[in-house]
């Protein structure tokens, strides 16, 4: 991973639990050595016996993106939508698939302006930003879906759609071919607490049945707290128990530590990706996750990738010797 400097990447993998370093982080070994003794010779065998096997599909997720206030003010000051996304768009591009939650609704007369306003919207040459950064999917299932009412919600989905990225909006789902494989993903905001378990259960189960890997993003938890509720954690679980390979958390805008249960993995919350909540530390450091699933042999693994947020509400990778990179994977300390 060189995209013009050192960049940090730790890789967790399920082959054997070992501890990272001296950051305290419990993982999986990912390489794993089998035999001793002298190599053995294999027989010839015709071209008929080899068995191909697939390589490994790798995503990207990110925490909450939101477009507006001092981040849309400075965009359309310097004529520059992309400028939030240039460090990581390298790992979105070189990524099969992925997500982020997009927080602030895209709308075609959003008034630009740097106020602190709490009803988010953003312009819409920011659709084509978030395209040209390598972002192919996009959660819209939150607390701030509805911001701009309903022209919001279809000027959101048209303008996305338009600029080729798929759009999940709250217990709907989406199915990607990658290579062969059909990889699902759905979406729900818990946050207005209208969302009971059995549509929770039945959504990830029918998903679960189209497609050959499901990803289940959850708005939810409480903003700004450092670690998971017992809500969380049964949700998180259930969803797993239903179907879903993987889950991605949003909302809490800072790290929670990530789970493994039954061999999955839940990442309770990625977060701030790219936002102007420049007033805390924690809401400024965050990491995108690089998850590698075998189709073979089912195996997953990923690896963290540390940045924080600039001022400007742009995200910056940190080089391997940042001072900060330790918190954060402290934050994101496996459980």
């Amino acid at each position: 991973m060189n995209i013009g400097r050192r960049k940090l990447a730790w890789s967790i993998g399920l082959s054997g639990i070992a501890v990272l370093g001296a950051f305290g982080l419990l993982g999986v070994a990912p390489f794993s050595r089998q035999g001793t003794g002298a190599p053995t010779v294999t027989p010839a065998v015709t071209p008929s016996a080899f068995s191909i096997t697939t390589r490994s599909i790798q995503f990207v997720f990110g925490g909450d993106v939101m477009l507006g206030r001092m981040v849309g003010y400075l965009a359309n000051r310097r004529g520059d939508y992309s400028y939030p996304f240039q460090d990581v768009a390298p790992f979105f591009r070189a990524a099969d698939a992925g997500s982020v939650n997009l927080e602030s609704p895209l709308l075609e007369t959003c008034a630009v302006s740097s106020a602190s306003s709490m009803r988010f919207c953003a312009e819409p040459e920011f659709a084509q930003a978030l395209a040209q950064a390598g972002i192919a999917t996009v959660s819209f299932a939150n607390n701030h879906m509805l911001d701009q009412g309903a022209q919001g919600v279809r000027d959101t989905n048209a303008l996305l759609s338009g600029a080729g990225i798929r759009v999940v909006n709250h217990a709907s789902s989406t199915i990607e071919d990658v290579r062969g494989k059909k990889i699902g993903f759905v979406s729900f905001n818990l946050t207005w607490g209208n969302v009971g378990d059995e549509e929770i259960r039945t959504t990830i189960q029918d998903l679960r049945n189209r497609s050959d890997f499901t990803v289940v993003n959850f708005h939810w938890g409480e903003e700004y707290r450092a670690t998971p509720t017992e809500e969380q954690k049964r949700i998180g679980r259930l969803a797993v128990d239903a179907g879903a390979d993987v889950v991605v958390g949003h909302h809490p805008h800072v790290l929670e530590p990530i789970e493994q249960y039954k061999g999955k993995y839940i990442f309770y919350s990625l977060g701030n990706l790219v936002f102007d909540q420049s007033w805390s530390q924690a809401t400024m450091q965050s990491a995108l996750v690089k998850l590698s699933w075998s189709p073979d042999t089912d195996a997953l693994s990923y690896e963290l990738v540390p940045f924080v947020i600039d001022k400007d509400g742009r995200a910056r990778i940190l080089d391997q010797d940042a001072t900060t990179t330790q918190e954060i994977l402290r934050s994101l300390g496996v459980f």
